[in-house]
């Protein structure tokens, strides 16, 4: 024997293909992975599992109790006896709100639709909002009426609002030259061929 490699014929020129390789040992049966189950998983022909049953006599229970602590004495008297139930009279507060202010309800409510309907309404709510700001804080000056709170968010919303409105009122008259419809003289017609 050599030890010299196994020689391939070169590729046979009608297939277009190489020849496959020599068999050096003849193939034999395919090899069964699981030889002795029938199916993974299942268990082994003839093999047997002890089977325990479950317990039918309770557990034994501990021969000495267990170890008990004394209790300390509470640190607080017994309370009394279940009885009758002990009536207090009942104490009745009474508090006296001021009415509201109108003006100052109205400043809030004018300052939130001009905050919401800037773009349409050329500050005219901010500008009333102002107006019923000032009149609902004098209203609530020594609280005579309440609502201090909305008029001071009504007139804050309305300062906030009406310098934006009135330029962006200034551009547009600017731009456009007039408020309302343009009245004037008709644009002259084509001429007529």
């Amino acid at each position: 024997m050599t030890d010299d490699p196994p020689r391939y014929p070169g590729p046979d020129p009608a297939s277009g293909w190489p020849p496959a390789p020599p068999q050096s040992y003849p193939p034999g049966p395919p090899v069964d992975p699981f030889p002795d189950a029938s199916l993974p998983g299942e268990p082994y022909p003839g093999a047997t599992y002890p089977v325990t049953p479950y317990p039918t006599t309770p557990y034994p229970y501990p021969t000495t109790p267990y170890p008990t602590v004394p209790l300390a004495p509470p640190a607080y008297p017994a309370s009394p006896p279940y009885g009758p139930p002990i009536l207090q009279p009942a104490t009745v507060t009474v508090v006296l709100t001021p009415p509201s202010s109108g003006a100052a309800t109205a400043s809030m409510v004018l300052g939130i639709i001009g905050l919401v309907f800037a773009c349409f309404s050329c500050g005219i709510p901010s500008l009333l909002a102002i107006i019923f700001g000032h009149v609902g804080l004098n209203q609530t000056r020594n609280n005579v009426m309440s609502g201090r709170g909305f008029a001071i968010a009504g007139m804050v919303m309305g300062y906030v609002l009406i310098i934006p409105a009135l330029i962006a009122t200034a551009y547009l008259v600017s731009y456009y030259g007039h408020v309302g419809p343009h009245v004037g003289p008709a644009a002259p017609s084509p001429p007529r061929y």
